[in-house]
């Protein structure tokens, strides 16, 4: 009995000890957590501001990477009908129709659906030839030769439609870009601009012969560059080529892992209770869960500041926070893409020549400017010009009676440069608040323009479709088989994504603030965490 004694009371001697070890050191905890009072606020941010936002962030780093290879993933679309119905086609919405061609040999409608052929009320399908994919088949600009031969520039490529085997085929422009924004037929010669450069194109039997032009600086040029320009190629990691597009792509993937090893370092233990009665899994478990925030740590800090600096940069790429660095320039980042000794760069938009002047008229994303026949000179800035919107001037065509007719999502204008005379073609009055440039959507958003067989006159707006000019005539419904084959690119749907806008649909017009809180949030989110790791591990290996 004395020696069981003597062994109770060593027992609770020992537990004593074990449960003022066990006070202590919760004691030791209080003091810690009250030297930083601010820890505990900022732990609450990390944890549920990115809980919060988890699933955006999976949203635009997916998406992210899909836009950053467009071209490589140009043959995946997806149907319109999976997506809210804004983005169906209705009435040649959705810049369906970019313009309306007339040949010899018919009347052809082409656009973001491709190449159709008119004929009355009936289409049939002109696409053969064009690779499979949405992307492939938007048709920018279309003209028809002299002799009668058919040319096509897509967002991809410039084409020529063999009548021998009756489809189109590619041929590869000698600069690096291919895409082609317009073409123009002026003397028998072909004019091919791309967003950087102008190509002369001359026919030889079934050759081509090209001859590159180089436009020269505007006078009065300064190497500057937007900074809405900078922001989104430091955002897309194009402002360092190809490998900058990678290493973006990799971030991308970082946010992806954070996000789910962030869900995990949360959801986890609460498994634990179920598994408490089983030491070994619970310690397998416990092992996981040390690897998984390990690796959690080690990313954040290794792409801390990058992950910041994309979050940061998106936020000022849709509006309203891009309002404030619209009209901005700055100097080119040294040694980046962005650093070109070219001055027009990925700046061309559209062309057109005017007999009035016997000049080109070229626009820009913001001017435009008058060159001469030959650009041998150095163009001149038309400071007296109709608004045109930033997305880009769609219409640019002389008419009939010496006036140019101006398009784009600012508007529709009859301008004759001479006279200084600039009307609304579309309110058919003279034009109100005539600015260089105004906000990027208009009353009007004109993404095409063209006339039927009957001459009747259609503007083919963004969001409303086919609209009459001159008579109160429809334009030709869209049959099914043009529905049926005019689906919606992959690249074009994470774009949707990307910019918020697909929430439109659930949300209205608050959409507009989804980008700009969410970069917020993900700055902040990544922000805390770095604070974190320093105040906890200060320097220590992870």
């Amino acid at each position: 009995m004395i020696n069981e004694n003597i062994v109770i009371r060593n027992i609770n001697t020992t537990n004593k000890t074990e449960k003022g070890r066990v006070l202590n050191s919760q004691i030791k905890i209080k003091k810690a957590k009250s030297k930083h009072p601010f820890r505990q606020s900022w732990r609450w941010l990390h944890r549920w501001i990115g809980l919060l936002i988890s699933v955006l962030i999976l949203i635009f780093a997916f998406s992210g990477i899909i836009l950053n290879h467009r071209e490589e993933l140009s043959f995946l679309d997806i149907p319109r009908n999976w997506l809210p119905s804004e983005y169906h086609y209705m009435n040649w919405n959705n810049a369906a129709v970019k313009s309306i061609l007339h040949t010899k040999q018919g009347v052809f409608v082409y656009g973001n659906i491709g190449v159709w052929k008119k004929d009355g009320d009936k289409f049939t399908n002109f696409n053969k030839g064009f690779p499979i994919g949405a992307d492939n088949r938007n048709v920018h600009t279309m003209i028809e030769t002299p002799n009668g031969n058919l040319y096509a520039g897509t967002l991809l490529g410039f084409y020529r439609f063999d009548k021998i085997k009756n489809k189109w085929t590619q041929i590869k422009l000698p600069t690096k870009e291919q895409r082609v924004v317009k073409l123009v037929e002026r003397g028998g010669t072909i004019y091919a601009l791309t967003r950087s450069r102008i190509i002369k194109i001359i026919e030889n039997n079934n050759n081509l012969i090209f001859i590159v032009l180089e436009i020269k600086e505007p006078l009065g040029y300064q190497k500057k560059v937007g900074l809405f320009e900078t922001f989104w190629q430091i955002h897309s990691g194009e402002i360092f080529g190809l490998p900058g597009k990678l290493f973006m792509d990799l971030v991308g993937l970082v946010f992806i892992i954070l996000v789910i090893s962030g869900f995990i370092k949360w959801y986890y233990p609460k498994k634990f209770k179920t598994i408490k009665n089983d030491p070994l899994k619970l310690q397998r478990k416990k092992q996981w869960l040390k690897f998984n925030l390990r690796w959690h740590n080690r990313l954040g800090l290794w792409f801390g500041i990058v992950l910041i600096i994309s979050a940061i940069t998106g936020m000022f790429l849709r509006p309203p926070m891009l309002i404030l660095i619209a009209n901005n320039k700055v100097s080119p980042l040294p040694n980046t893409n962005l650093d070109q000794n070219k001055a027009w760069h990925d700046r061309l938009r559209n062309i057109t020549w005017s007999d009035e002047h016997q000049k080109w008229i070229f626009a820009t994303n913001e001017k435009l400017y008058l060159v001469d026949k030959e650009f041998m000179t150095n163009p001149i800035e038309i400071s007296y010009h109709p608004p045109i919107s930033v997305m880009g001037v769609n219409v640019l065509e002389q008419t009939e009676n010496g006036g140019i007719l101006v398009g784009s999502f600012a508007g529709l204008f009859l301008w004759y440069p001479t006279t200084n005379l600039i009307f609304d073609y579309v309110l058919k009055k003279p034009a109100e608040m005539v600015i260089v440039s105004g906000p990027p959507i208009g009353a009007f958003a004109v993404s095409g323009y063209g006339w039927d067989e009957q001459g009747n006159e259609y503007y083919f707006d963004y969001n409303l479709g086919a609209i009459p000019l001159n008579s109160n005539t429809f334009f030709t419904k869209m049959n099914n088989e043009i529905l049926e084959n005019s689906k919606m690119s992959l690249w074009n749907a994470m774009l949707e994504f990307h910019t918020g806008r697909i929430f439109k649909a659930l949300i209205g017009d608050f959409y507009i603030l989804i980008v700009p809180l969410a970069g917020l949030l993900i700055a902040l989110t990544s922000i805390s965490g770095l604070i974190l790791w320093f105040w906890i591990y200060k320097g220590k290996k992870i």
